[in-house]
């Protein structure tokens, strides 16, 4: 069988396929947005919890914080740019 045709069959049967589309509700858009706010309560508490209980430290949000940094803009670190924070 030849490409043409493999693509002619590709492209009919993707015709003939029914177009499953999900509607939203506002009831489905509203348990999306309680639940990524309840998400968001959680890790927040989170890491106050480890703030308060010293798993999270000044030391450890810089080294966070300079990870991040080199991660997002490693092409600055191959140019040479220094991203480390407060040395």
């Amino acid at each position: 069988m030849s490409v043409s045709k493999v693509i002619v069959r590709a492209v009919a049967m993707a015709v003939d396929a029914p177009c499953v589309s999900r509607v939203t509700t506002k009831g489905d858009d509203m348990r999306y947005r309680v639940g990524s706010f309840i998400l968001l309560i959680y890790i927040l508490v989170g890491i106050y919890v480890a703030w308060v209980y010293d798993y999270l430290t000044p030391g450890i949000l810089r080294d966070i914080a300079e990870a991040l940094l080199s991660i997002f803009l490693w092409f600055l670190v191959l140019l040479g740019v220094d991203l480390h924070i407060g040395k």
